[in-house]
């Protein structure tokens, strides 16, 4: 892989999925595909490839993004599809962002999607 590969544990795999669903910014128009998967030859399973479920509700990644703040006023950007490259591709973001991950309070009914 092309970028940092390993293992983010559950809580934080959760807590990505979680900040996909609490999107506080107005989604872009269309949806972005993931550049590490494997091309897909039909529009479900393209669509299907990118959506995820949570609490009983579902939406699709790559049109939003997610935002955490960090000490010294740092704001760190990502795209919703963080979450997907984490839990598909083991995607293993730069440190400073896994630490303020770590110290993001949000409420977290269950680790369980």
């Amino acid at each position: 892989m092309p970028f940092p590969t390993g293992d983010i544990g559950k809580e934080r795999l959760h807590k990505l999925l979680v900040l996909a669903f609490r999107l506080d910014f107005p989604l872009s128009r269309g949806l972005h595909t993931c550049p590490f998967c494997p091309p897909v030859f039909s529009s479900e399973e393209w669509i299907q490839n990118l959506r995820v479920e949570y609490q009983g509700d579902f939406r699709y990644l790559g049109n939003g993004q997610i935002r955490i703040e960090a000490p010294g006023d740092k704001i760190f950007v990502a795209p919703d599809l963080i979450y997907h490259y984490a839990s598909v591709h083991r995607f293993l973001s730069p440190k400073s962002f896994l630490e303020a991950l770590d110290r993001l309070d949000i409420t977290l009914p269950s680790l369980e999607p």
